[in-house]
């Protein structure tokens, strides 16, 4: 994830922060655990953002992830879990609570990231 610059702004009492992205601000909502169990969802990138605020465990049962949000962050709980329970999390508890995701797009997920790491280390 790439570093951009930011601005904190309150916007109508929720935290929002501004990204320059090729010029253009976009506002990203700064959550935390808690709002994830008000059956809100959000986006990719909120998430992203917002990781390190977030239990994996609960991400995983309250929104809709793609593989690779998956396998980059809830399937790497040392740099990213909050509590002891993210450690526990597996492909298999990604298939049971993301229905949305499929055996073969977790295969070739990990089939591409292990061509990645080969890459990386040649």
């Amino acid at each position: 994830m790439s570093e951009l610059p930011t601005t904190e702004v309150k916007c109508d009492t929720i935290d929002t922060i501004e990204t320059m992205e090729n010029q253009n601000p976009k506002k990203i909502q700064i959550i935390h655990n808690h709002d994830l169990f008000y059956k809100q969802k959000y986006d990719i990138e909120t998430l992203e953002y917002n990781i390190d605020r977030l239990a994996l465990k609960t991400l995983l049962k309250t929104q809709k992830l793609t593989v690779e949000f998956c396998g980059t962050y809830l399937l790497n709980p040392e740099e990213h879990g909050m509590s002891r329970e993210d450690h526990y999390i597996t492909w298999s508890d990604v298939l049971r609570y993301q229905r949305h995701i499929t055996n073969e797009e977790i295969q070739q997920y990990k089939k591409t990231k292990l061509q990645q790491d080969i890459s990386d280390n040649i």
